[in-house]
């Protein structure tokens, strides 16, 4: 058999296959990229919580803090994946 005759069957499982590699190395990325969102926001937290109201600095630590959060939300959509 060549390989375009393989069964539906058989094709169906290579993909199904594939897709699970996929999403297995999603999660994986997932969970590196988590581990260095956690250190960026609770850096970040300890900023905001020592910096004056009414600094740039403050503002700036608010902004980090901010895409650190979108950033969190996209790990988790990356493990959700998996499931």
């Amino acid at each position: 058999m060549e390989k375009d005759e393989r069964p539906p069957v058989t094709m169906a499982a290579e993909r199904a296959a594939k897709l699970e590699d996929i999403a297995a190395r999603a999660s994986r990325v997932a969970h590196d990229l988590n581990n260095l969102v956690s250190v960026i926001l609770g850096y970040s937290n300890l900023l905001v919580d020592q910096v004056a109201n009414d600094s740039p600095a403050r503002r700036m630590a608010e902004e980090v803090q901010g895409a650190a959060l979108q950033a969190a939300e996209l790990t988790r959509k990356l493990v959700e994946i998996r499931r």
